[in-house]
């Protein structure tokens, strides 16, 4: 798994409505940990509050492969379409915007649009939208 840089792109938005979103990792198992202050696009905040790993088809549920295997590793190598048939969701919960200079800490008038970029927040980021802890009430 590669290590998230602050303020690196990890996914995208999947789903969206104006208190949760869903957001899908570019790289399977490449995500921010949970409880991670994330900003999407360039103006909404969100905290990831669940992340899940599995099949990209519904229908097509996840098989274990490794019964004769020594590590985990293995299995990816032997079967390397599984990245491709697999992905790394996270669901953020949202807690604010910025709107111009000023952050918000309520939900914004509007969700984030379908295909919005998720960045894991930089230190600046997170104490510029720490200056107040309002969203917690």
């Amino acid at each position: 798994m590669e290590s998230l840089q602050k303020n690196s792109r990890f996914g995208e938005v999947i789903e969206s409505s104006i208190e949760i979103l869903k957001g899908q990792c570019h790289t399977l198992y490449n995500c921010p940990p949970l409880g991670s202050l994330v900003r999407i696009g360039d103006s909404v905040f969100g905290v990831i509050n669940g992340i899940n790993t599995g099949s990209i088809d519904p229908s097509r549920g996840v098989i274990a492969r490794g019964q004769n295997l020594d590590t985990e590793d293995q299995i990816y190598e032997d079967h390397p379409q599984l990245e491709q048939l697999m992905r790394t969701i996270v669901n953020i919960s949202v807690i604010g915007f910025r709107e111009g200079t000023i952050v918000h800490q309520y939900l914004p008038p509007l969700p984030p649009r379908i295909h919005s970029f998720i960045h894991l927040c930089s230190s600046n980021e997170i104490r510029e939208f720490m200056t107040s802890v309002d969203f917690l009430v």
